[in-house]
């Protein structure tokens, strides 16, 4: 099991933590993944679902509905994000797209309560300022990356090259997993504060966020050191 382990894990280029992290929540969720699969639907799908929810939570905001509703879309739009990985993993339907779209998915999710955190004035400019820049870098350092790796290949290797970066540099490490895990207990917080008016929920999203920008730091130097 430990050989299985230490291949996967070298196969994969991902630290031992995050298989731990991916294998306890496959586990955990197996029971609703088997029941999602013998339905038909496809982690791709739950992906694609977790879009619509936030494109939903768009439209809803430009027509003003309570703020409950938008917090159980954003809520929604969050379980799509926990439960479409174990979905692929436990059925082996793991796909290169499915890995851009989960990213692409958590990106907008991200962004889109960013917007209601500032609309609502919950939280000073200068942290969502602070927050966004060091993911913006983070997303410049991937993405420059990738296009490089794309150009200094012929185009018939274009495929075989995403499919290796999928699998590879675009998997989230433990410190990226704790950042964005604070950073969503912290946007939980915030929001939370709209139906609960209590300042230990701000206290608390800040705390979170506060433990967000140093993880996303480090998240950020690691990618870099890793990339050059």
């Amino acid at each position: 099991m430990g050989k299985k382990i230490n291949e996967f894990v070298h196969r994969k280029q991902v630290d031992f933590l995050t298989i731990l992290e991916k294998n306890w929540r496959d586990w955990f969720l197996k029971p609703l993944t088997l029941i999602l699969f013998k339905f038909g639907i496809s982690a791709n799908l739950i992906t694609t679902l977790g879009f619509i929810l936030i494109f939903g939570g768009v439209i809803g905001h430009i027509y003003e509905i309570p703020i409950q509703y938008q917090f159980f879309i954003v809520l929604l739009a969050a379980l799509s994000d926990l439960i479409d990985g174990p979905r692929a993993r436990n059925h082996n339907e793991v796909t290169a797209l499915g890995t851009w779209l989960d990213h692409i998915r958590d990106g907008f999710l991200i962004a889109w309560v960013t917007y209601l955190v500032y609309a609502f004035k919950l939280l000073p400019s200068e942290w969502l300022i602070v927050l966004w820049v060091i993911q913006l870098v983070m997303t410049w350092i991937i993405v420059k990356d990738f296009l490089i790796g794309v150009l200094q290949k012929p185009m018939n290797e274009w495929h075989a090259f995403a499919h290796r970066y999928s699998f590879s540099k675009l998997q989230a490490s433990v410190i990226g997993r704790l950042q964005f895990f604070f950073w969503n207990l912290g946007y939980i917080a915030l929001l939370f504060f709209l139906l609960l008016p209590n300042p230990i929920l701000i206290l608390l999203g800040k705390s979170f966020l506060a433990l967000t920008i140093v993880f996303a730091s480090l998240n950020t130097y690691k990618i870099y050191a890793t990339i050059r």
